[in-house]
Parts: C-alpha cells; structure tokens; sequence
C-alpha cells in the first residue's frame, strides 16, 4: 500500500544502486550484471525489469515516493557559470555607440555559449538524453545523463505503485554527502531534508534545453529531406515539361511532312 511516509531514496552509480527506506534494516543493494546493462547502456531491458521486480519483492520495499540521486560516475556535466545572462530589449539607437557595442559583444558570446552547449549534448554517446542547467547559488551548470538507463531503473518501481518525486545529481549535497562509501542513512536522511535542491535540481522538470538541442538535430534533417523531396520533385516536373514539348514539337514536324 503506498504511503509517503516511509520515502525511498535511491542512489544511481555505474555498478548499479543502492537503496535507503527507513523500514529496512539496512540499505538495499542492487548489483548491474553484464548481460543487462554494459557501459550505462541497457542491453536487455526485460531480463533487467525481472531483477528490479525481484529485489523490490526480496527487500520488502514499500511503495512510496522515492527521490533519484546520480552519482558523478554516470553524469555529464558542462560548467556554465562565466556564460553571460541575457540582456533586455533595448533600442541601439537610443543608447551611446560603446553601450550598444557591448549589448551586440553580449549577444554575440550568448550566440557562442549556445553553440558550445549544443555541441556538449552531440557529444554525449546516447540516443536519448535528460539534462536539464541547475542554478544554485553560484553553480551554473548543464547536466545530462542517459534517460533509458535512469527511467528502465525506476520504472519497475513506478509498477509496482512508486512514485518518483525528484530525480538530482548526487554532487549538489556538497561534501556532507560523502558517496565514497555508498548510500549511507545519514546522507539519505540529509537528501529528504535539503528539500531546495529538490525544487531546484529536478531533472524531470524545465527540460527545454534538451528538446532545443536534441531537436536542432531532427529538424536540420526534416529540412534536408523536405529539401531533396522539393528537388526531385522540381527535376520531375521539368522533365515532363521537356517531354511534352518534345511531343509537341514531333507532331507538328508529322502534321507539315
């Protein structure tokens, strides 16, 4: 039966992951097997979902809420934090020519920052990715990690009647949270009390960025196809054009002999 009073949080690494619910005796752990999962990529999805159905019945977890933390070993990361903020529309003309030099020298390092964060997210060797640019005081950073791996992790649980709450990088709880050793109960109860960065670090949420990046891919290529279909499209036209003036042309040069 689920309760949110007993919420589970879970840390994601590159071995597998390990699990905190205050009704277990100890924290749980979940081990990758190489025929399931190799280099943070699923290679067998329902043998996978078979061993997460399992351990969640072993344990005993109870559904609840539970809140996802990605350990640095599965995560992407781009520091953002010299990238210039935008400026308001402001009409050159009305300003002196240094001040308007320096909104255009502003516009143009935003133009240069896109590029280089588009260019970070091509870069990253999956499919399907969930990144999203966390704001927290002074960090300013793009985070973006392997979507199949982390939803095929959490959906078992989202079947059997979890709810995920929040799913953050492990590395915003600062050096209170020492992960060398794992997921301890001490971490995982300062998780569920540092609510803000809940709120603020959320991966399921403001995922603009990567559909803007990820979608520059798919539509450059829709143009190109709607491009070659015009083209040829045209070429076909122009030789049926060519041929009916050849018809034409015959049957004339038929009708004077």
């Amino acid at each position: 039966m689920f309760s949110k009073n007993n919420p589970v949080v879970l840390l994601l690494d590159r071995n597998g992951f390990t699990l905190y619910q205050s009704t277990l005796v100890n924290v749980a752990k979940f081990a990758f097997t190489p025929d399931t999962v190799a280099n943070l990529e699923i290679i067998n999805k329902e043998q996978f979902f078979a061993l997460v159905y399992s351990f969640i019945d072993k344990n005993k977890v109870s559904p609840s809420i539970i809140i996802v933390l990605l350990a640095d070993g599965i995560i992407y990361e781009k520091d953002l934090s010299k990238v210039p903020q935008k400026t308001q529309p402001v009409t050159p003309n009305a300003l002196p020519i240094s001040s308007s030099q320096k909104i255009l020298d502003l516009a143009n390092k935003e133009q240069e920052s896109k590029a280089e964060i588009q260019n970070f997210l091509e870069n990253i060797p999956f499919e399907d990715i969930l990144a999203k640019v966390i704001k927290i005081q002074t960090i300013t950073k793009l985070v973006a990690v392997n979507r199949d791996l982390i939803f095929s992790t959490i959906d078992p649980f989202v079947k059997k009647g979890f709810l995920i709450e929040a799913i953050v990088p492990a590395f915003l709880y600062g050096e209170s949270a020492n992960l060398a050793n794992g997921l301890t109960p001490d971490i995982a109860q300062l998780v569920l009390r540092k609510q803000e960065v809940l709120k603020v670090a959320n991966l399921l949420t403001d995922q603009q960025e990567t559909i803007i990046s990820q979608g520059s891919h798919e539509d450059e290529k829709e143009k190109k196809e709607q491009s070659g279909k015009f083209k040829k499209n045209r070429r076909q036209i122009i030789l049926i054009g060519v041929f009916v003036v050849l018809f034409i042309v015959l049957g004339i040069m038929l009708m004077m002999n």
